[in-house]
């Protein structure tokens, strides 16, 4: 009688243990950690600077934007069913609206974790050459600032984008069409996913219980601009993409944050760009700072003469 109860408690022991590490690794909500009633302040930052260098005259124009600001989210309601969440929205104090938002972080993963979302890409077939070049890329989504997710499906959806027979663009040619697939991508390419440059030890980050991915590329010599004055593509100097997303266990955003900069040079200009946007908990900006588009057009050579009288001017002066 004991030995038969000790084997019936020792199979149930057993289940349970199965079952409940099965819960951690698959299919397993995390528990959300905002409530109704929290206040979560939120930073967000956006620069943009892009300069153009005429060879010719040495001019450059500048075109430039930065913004620093803090957003209140007051959570008033949970709509579980619905699976949204209303918010009160203030930004310096000032009430900006109510909002209801979409927390299903499975909806989201399903939607936005796949190839073709993820990578923006153009590819343009060259008839002088009989090459296809890559002339557009970036990578990334927008991100929910509240979810309720199962990591470990979000982990899969994440690997699968990067299957290596995945398709990314689909260029025509005169002989037909070419198929660009994530491996042919990644192999023209710098990267680091997760902290790890071999695509095979990159998919064994995603983890069941990863919520924080970082991604970063670097295309300098992998991605062309056409230069119209001599009919042919140029390699970019510098191309280099980031795209980090970090979450808490229970689903609050922790920071989302994307940089594409680069610099390129053809037979008239050289052009040098910078983007950064940024959205973290926690905030830190009580000021807005809002600089605007300004658009401003001289010469290097006109302003080195300029500065060169006034300190001439003052050395008079000083006399």
């Amino acid at each position: 009688m004991r030995k038969r109860t000790f084997v019936i408690l020792a199979t149930v022991f057993f289940i349970i243990l199965i079952t409940s590490n099965s819960a951690l690794t698959f299919g397993a909500i995390a528990t959300r950690d905002w409530y109704v009633g929290d206040e979560l302040i939120f930073g967000d930052y956006f620069k943009y600077d892009r300069t153009v260098t005429d060879k010719g005259t040495d001019f450059a124009s500048y075109r430039g934007k930065e913004r620093k600001f803090d957003i209140q989210y007051t959570i008033l309601t949970i709509d579980e069913v619905a699976k949204q969440v209303s918010v009160n929205v203030t930004e310096k104090g000032v009430f900006v609206g109510i909002y209801d938002l979409n927390y299903d972080g499975n909806e989201y993963a399903k939607n936005l974790l796949i190839t073709s979302h993820f990578f923006t890409t153009y590819y343009t077939y060259d008839s002088n050459t009989d090459i296809v070049f890559l002339t557009q890329f970036s990578c990334g989504f927008w991100s929910y600032k509240l979810l309720e997710a199962d990591w470990s499906f979000f982990n899969t959806k994440f690997k699968e984008i990067f299957d290596d027979d995945k398709v990314i663009k689909t260029v025509s040619t005169p002989t037909g069409t070419r198929q660009i697939t994530v491996a042919e991508l990644l192999d023209s390419v710098s990267y680091t996913i997760c902290g790890r440059s071999n695509i095979v030890n990159a998919r064994n980050q995603f983890t069941p219980i990863r919520t924080k991915w970082t991604f970063k590329f670097d295309l300098a010599g992998a991605i062309y601009i056409y230069d119209t004055l001599e009919d042919e593509y140029v390699t970019y100097d510098k191309y280099k993409i980031t795209y980090i997303l970090d979450y808490t266990q229970g689903g609050t955003l922790k920071k989302c944050q994307y940089i594409r900069e680069y610099k390129y040079e053809t037979s008239q200009s050289i052009v040098e760009y910078y983007l950064e946007s940024t959205q973290w908990l926690g905030g830190g900006e009580k000021l807005l700072i809002q600089l605007g588009f300004t658009i401003i057009v001289f010469s290097i050579i006109g302003f080195s003469v300029v500065a060169i009288a006034i300190i001439r001017g003052r050395k008079k002066k000083g006399k």
